[in-house]
């Protein structure tokens, strides 16, 4: 299946994206005019984001610092490098083949996982209580755990610069195998069914929902 690229990313790529600022009590010029106080921001400025108290970045405005120019620069065009990280079975350092020996020549090298500094979807917004309350009331009834899919459309989210949010509008709880502390996906035989449909209302899977409850 051939994955479209959604309306609200269309718009946000062509969107300038720039925090607008209005002239402050430091700014001694004109009603036309800009200076370093009230000049527009970068939806990626740090300390307006910190103000703001916005823990992550739009993935849009991460974009857009990657780019430096929203895609105009070179700064991307690097080719990656090939990283390779597989133990050397044959050392000659003088110790023992692994798993009972190793050395700084032979073992992979470090790696250290970085914190995402952006968010795909920045809000998730539920239309109403009775599109989540049947899918906990199966969990209160038999005291077992539920996945499901949450069935929506992406908007503009504008309380984050270059913002996405998920309107939720229905959860789809497929065949599912499920105990008081797991869950296990069964054969859905009408996983095309529910393709079909999201696509006839222009919906589509905007995520998942799980519960994760003690009795």
């Amino acid at each position: 299946m051939t994955e479209c690229i959604d309306e609200v990313d269309k718009i946000l790529a062509k969107a300038e994206g720039k925090i607008q600022r209005k002239r402050g009590r430091l700014c001694n010029h004109g009603s036309n005019q800009k200076c370093t106080n009230c000049l527009p921001l970068d939806p990626y400025d740090e300390e307006y984001l910190k103000e703001k108290e916005i823990k992550h970045m739009s993935f849009h405005s991460y974009v857009r610092k990657l780019t430096d120019g929203h895609g105009k620069s070179t700064k991307m065009l690097k080719p990656l490098d090939n990283e390779s990280y597989k133990l050397v079975r044959k050392c000659d350092n003088g110790h023992k083949p692994f798993p009972k020996g190793i050395c700084t020549k032979c073992r992979p090298p470090v790696v250290t996982l970085n914190r995402q500094k952006f968010r795909h979807v920045d809000n998730i917004t539920i239309e109403n209580e009775y599109v989540v309350n049947p899918f906990l009331n199966y969990w209160r009834k038999s005291g077992h755990q539920r996945v499901g899919y949450l069935i929506g459309r992406y908007m503009q989210f504008d309380d984050v610069p270059l913002g996405i949010k998920a309107v939720v509008a229905a959860i789809y709880e497929p065949p599912q195998t499920s105990t008081p502390d797991s869950t296990q996906f069964d054969q859905d035989p009408h996983d095309q069914d529910v393709e079909e449909l999201c696509e006839f209302l222009s919906l589509k899977r905007v995520g998942w929902i799980f519960t994760d409850l003690a009795v």
